[in-house]
């Protein structure tokens, strides 16, 4: 008997793990990864500000943002109907099949609006500051920023939702030292990264990035390559209103 009620037990905590998987797996609605982003968004803003009742509550003009990246990452179809013009200058229709790129002034709140979709059921995404990436190729070379141009492989674990891959999210595009030399010749270390990245066709939303550069500073910076492969490989939404920080 007893031995009989240790199998049913071990069979009952098996299905229940079974089913705590499936669930995961399962793909979320925009609205249940609105709320799960949100309860992030006020994890982290608890955290920087010390504040332990703090909550997140977007401003205006961050909610049109909030809700095309609820659209994205979830992978709803109904993301590629939004009228990109209303997002940004150039008019290119959204696509799934890119990476966001968040454009707009300092304190605008893009690194937080993307730190708090980092974890969600199409990728999972890092986010990584620009200038560490430039200041690890300075310390040790090549071998320090080639991972960053391939697909990158995840732990298909619980924390990750069973996902096989991860993608990254460059932050602060454009605040990292240019150019950059590890003994050698110096060179554009996130152009170098991005060009390497197209060339082993990585696909596009696997990465994603935040910026405060216009087109101009993009391509004096990173060049006129880069810039083009900018508009293939992106969805450009800008982040249109004043600092928030005080």
């Amino acid at each position: 008997m007893v031995k009989k009620h240790g199998a049913l037990e071990d069979q009952r905590k098996k299905a229940l793990a079974q089913q705590k998987a499936n669930d995961l797996r399962r793909p979320w609605s925009p609205n249940e990864l609105y709320e799960y982003a949100k309860g992030r968004a006020t994890q982290i803003v608890r955290l920087e500000t010390g504040n332990p009742s703090a909550v997140f509550e977007p401003v205006e003009y961050q909610k049109p943002v909030i809700t095309a990246l609820s659209l994205y990452f979830s992978n709803h179809p109904e993301f590629e109907k939004l009228d990109a013009s209303e997002y940004n200058q150039t008019g290119f229709p959204f696509s799934l099949n890119k990476g966001i790129w968040l454009w707009g002034n300092p304190g605008v709140g893009k690194t937080l609006m993307m730190q708090m979709f980092s974890r969600n059921k199409r990728i999972c995404f890092q986010v990584v500051q620009c200038p560490k990436i430039v200041f690890g190729y300075v310390k040790h070379g090549d071998e320090h920023i080639q991972p960053y141009g391939k697909l990158i492989s995840e732990t298909e674990d619980a924390l990750s939702f069973y996902q096989r891959n991860k993608g990254i999210c460059y932050n602060d595009l454009g605040v990292e030292p240019v150019p950059a030399k590890h003994y050698g010749t110096p060179i554009n270390v996130l152009e170098t990264i991005f060009l390497d990245t197209y060339e082993n066709k990585v696909p596009f939303w696997h990465r994603h990035v935040t910026t405060n550069l216009t087109a101009i500073q993009l391509k004096e910076t990173y060049g006129v390559r880069f810039v083009d492969r900018v508009k293939q490989s992106f969805n450009i939404i800008e982040v249109n209103g004043n600092s928030l920080r005080k």
